[in-house]
């Protein structure tokens, strides 16, 4: 046969390779979205300690440079805590089904309302935050603080509505963005994270 008599479909062939770029151009770009969705969900689980960490730089931020020795150990544990409190906490909260999540999401709402918005309180009023140091020498502590929060309660407002518009917000964006499925390393930081709570309730940590 001649090629003259049965000539060769050129647009169909055209046609071919141009679904072809078309299907490897949107596998780039949809692994381009993957690997960028990756690195915003690493930035949403580390957004709460480095929250903490601009929070208290901006409070007292001389007196942190001026730590030596153990202090700065201790200090940087402190921060290792809090990044696997708040990491677990907001990981746990960002699943995508299940009860666990729900109760993930209130202890980290609840939490970092209370402890941030609390302790921006306190610097504030009393220069100092509330740790074990201070509530072994202010011996009428309670009266105080009722005091204060019964006569300043739009400044204590103030210092808890910021953290807990800030919790709610990484919750949103870790279940847009995080949104593990369900595997054995989700149901093991579900597990992990009430020990971690207990665990930042209960170790010691006062500067």
């Amino acid at each position: 046969m001649s090629a003259t008599n049965y000539p060769l479909d050129t647009g169909a062939t055209g046609a071919k390779a141009a679904v072809s770029t078309s299907a490897s151009s949107k596998v780039r770009r949809l692994r381009i979205l993957a690997r960028l969705r990756k690195t915003i969900a690493w930035v949403v689980l580390l957004a709460p300690p480095l929250f903490v960490l601009a929070v208290d730089l901006s409070v007292r931020g001389d007196r942190l440079l001026d730590l030596r020795g153990k202090y700065i150990g201790s200090y940087l544990g402190a921060l290792v805590e809090s990044t696997m409190l708040w990491g677990l906490l907001l990981y746990s909260a960002s699943a995508r089904r299940g009860p666990w999540r729900w109760i993930s999401a209130v202890l980290f709402v609840a939490l970092a309302t209370i402890t941030l918005g609390c302790q921006i309180y306190f610097q504030r009023v009393y220069s100092t935050y509330i740790n074990l140091d201070a509530l072994l020498f202010a011996t009428t502590f309670s009266e105080s603080l009722f005091g204060h929060l019964r006569a300043d309660g739009l400044n204590f407002l103030t210092a808890v509505g910021p953290p807990l518009a800030c919790a709610v917000v990484l919750v949103w964006l870790g279940r847009i963005v995080v949104r593990p499925r369900q595997t054995t390393s989700t149901r093991i930081a579900q597990l992990l994270a009430p020990v971690a709570v207990i665990a930042g309730l209960t170790i010691p940590c006062s500067y």
